[in-house]
């Protein structure tokens, strides 16, 4: 069941707005953009990127790296919510590409849900717009 993003706990939206300026501050900053996973507990955030070690021609992708991370450190954590950022480009129905912040979350409750912030590029400058989902048709 879909949420609205208005409606995610409030330590959430603390780990999402955490999570968008650190990736304000990488897009400003850098020409890559490295997926990292959050976790939150009882309002404290703790963001992590997989190993610098990790080998991309593992069997284990990227995004799947950090969620299997993601479980082993919420394994003892039940009241724990996480979330996977990474960056992704949609098409829309104009069939105009554009690039946007993906946040995979995993609620304590076992639900999960997507929101997709839209990165707009400025000279010398990076925002992030209001988040919305995707539905199939």
């Amino acid at each position: 069941m879909a949420i609205a993003y208005s409606e995610l706990p409030t330590g959430v939206h603390t780990m999402l707005n955490t999570s968008l300026a650190m990736c304000r501050s990488l897009l400003r900053n850098t020409s890559n953009f490295y997926p990292f996973a959050v976790i939150e507990v009882d309002g404290i955030v703790e963001p992590f990127f997989v190993d610098e070690s990790y080998d991309e021609t593992a069997e284990v992708p990227l995004i799947e790296s950090l969620d299997q991370q993601i479980h082993y450190y919420t394994l003892d954590l039940p009241e724990a919510n996480s979330l996977i950022m990474y960056i992704a480009t949609v098409e829309s129905e104009s069939e105009e590409l554009s690039d946007v912040l993906v946040a995979d979350i995993s609620l304590n409750d076992g639900t999960l849900h997507a929101f997709y912030f839209p990165v707009i590029y400025a000279a010398d400058n990076v925002s992030i717009g209001a988040p919305f989902t995707l539905h199939a048709s």
